[in-house]
């Protein structure tokens, strides 16, 4: 295993400068929109999950390193990272510098308390955090597949995320993600232009990554006072909106951020579901309520990944369901039936959490994924339409435990009738016996001379006379 680094107070000093010429020439690359144009094709054309998601100033920081090292970037990954994928870092190897999160300060909280984030989270830009809430960011290394080897004799299973089948769709969520949460919204035109007093960003159609990338780029590099108002104003808005639209719910998922999640509802079915983007996280997670009709209040939930009626009781055919989440970039199935009062605390071991490809989920997703099940039950237990969602489950659920019941009756008649039919036939049985131990003739042996016979010797005839 390979140690850890101790550096002088010099060292340290020299990393910090190192460090500070980076962004220099990361934000020298955002403000050309050539560079830009290049930089998105480049990463398009990767199929890593965590490259595709990284910011547009980070992906700017890895590819400037990469060129000057002439080093063909392709999936990235820190120490512990390409560890749990089963490889590890040669040594001497100098990583890649990126921009991270270290800490969330919010300026409500007393003495300003920071809370940490989670490690490996998915790196947004240091200018993503709102009016009310900064986020502290510190410089890390990643490393490039081509500066890892194999572990021979890897224990255990290897958490290697499955590829991006179309690496220019998730780039282009990426940064249309990436520019709302600068407060701005993107909307299709002729040409591509950046309207900071409407807060929109327009491009053309089809939204090439491209023009996505430079109009971000635009935002990140621009002064503040040029565009900071109005993102404000448009978070405001949707702050507004969002308390004001019950299909749309904040999740808080602790020391892990905050996710988003637009609310669907059947109440026919008595199910409701979850579609969350969130840090890590995106995907569909349905709730449907459990043993309704053996209770008097919502006691348990059903909690699926994906997208699921509840047809079936247990479904087994998760290729069945859709929109199923992907979690650092490993897509999950699953089913736990959860007490709605005991999620606090929710953690991997006591969900059920699978790739979709099987075998379980690595640890880290299936913390992620039960850090967003226990907000989403939370959020439950406050709905509503948690009454009508309850009356409805009841009666779905009386009905099954009605076609149930019944089916047992008929077989219980079933089996009545051949237990009478079987007693009948024991009683003729026996019937039969009594009557032979009752005759007064049952049987009989004779012994009969045979009269025509050349031998002298009389012959035993054993005959039988039934009365």
């Amino acid at each position: 295993m390979r140690k850890r680094r101790h550096y002088s107070e010099k060292n340290k000093a020299a990393r910090r400068e190192a460090d500070k010429a980076l962004k220099t020439q990361a934000d020298a690359m955002l403000s050309d929109p050539i560079a830009v144009a290049e930089l998105a094709r480049q990463v398009a054309a990767t199929t890593s999950q965590k490259i595709l998601r990284y910011s547009l100033r980070n992906n700017a920081l890895i590819f400037k390193q990469a060129q000057e090292r002439g080093m063909r970037v392709s999936d990235v990954d820190n120490y512990r990272g390409w560890r749990n994928r089963g490889r590890y870092v040669r040594e001497d190897e100098h990583g890649l510098r990126i921009v991270a999160p270290q800490g969330r300060e919010t300026a409500n909280k007393p003495d300003n308390q920071t809370q940490p984030e989670a490690p490996g989270a998915t790196v947004a830009d240091d200018q993503n955090s709102g009016p009310d809430e900064s986020i502290r960011f510190r410089m890390t290394s990643v490393f490039n597949i081509t500066q890892t080897e194999g572990i021979e004799d890897f224990e255990g299973e290897a958490e290697e995320p499955a590829p991006v089948e179309d690496p220019v769709v998730e780039l282009r969520a990426s940064l249309a993600e990436q520019i709302e949460r600068q407060g701005y919204a993107v909307t299709t035109g002729p040409t591509a232009t950046v309207d900071h007093e409407a807060a929109t960003v327009t491009v053309p159609q089809g939204q090439p990554v491209e023009a996505l990338a430079q109009a971000l780029a635009s935002l990140l590099t621009a002064p503040a006072a040029e565009h900071r108002p109005a993102r404000y104003a448009r978070q405001d808005a949707a702050q507004d909106a969002e308390a004001n639209d019950p299909s749309r719910v904040r999740l808080d998922l602790g020391p892990l951020g905050v996710a988003r999640a637009e609310l669907e509802t059947n109440v026919d079915k008595a199910a409701a579901y979850y579609r969350v983007s969130g840090p890590n996280f995106k995907g569909m997670v349905s709730v449907l309520i459990e043993d309704a009709a053996e209770h008097q209040q919502l006691r348990r939930v059903r909690v699926i990944f994906g997208k699921d009626d509840g047809t079936e009781r247990y479904p087994l055919r998760e290729q069945t369901r859709t929109d199923l989440p992907r979690v650092f970039g490993v897509e999950i199935t699953g089913v736990t039936v959860l007490a709605v009062d005991n999620v606090d605390g929710l953690d991997g071991y006591r969900l059920s959490c699978r790739r979709t490809r099987g075998g379980s989920a690595p640890t880290k997703t299936a913390d992620r994924a039960a850090a967003v099940v226990a907000a989403i039950v939370r959020h439950y237990t406050t709905r509503e339409d948690v009454p009508a969602l309850w009356q409805s489950a009841l009666v779905t659920a009386a009905r099954q435990r009605e076609r149930q019941e019944r089916a047992e009756a008929a077989k219980l008649d079933a089996e009545i009738e051949r237990l009478i039919a079987m007693k009948r036939d024991r009683e003729a049985s026996a019937a039969d016996y009594r009557s032979r131990i009752e005759s007064p003739r049952h049987n009989r042996a004779e012994i009969t001379p045979e009269c025509e016979t050349d031998s002298s010797t009389p012959q035993l005839v054993l005959t039988t006379e039934r009365e």
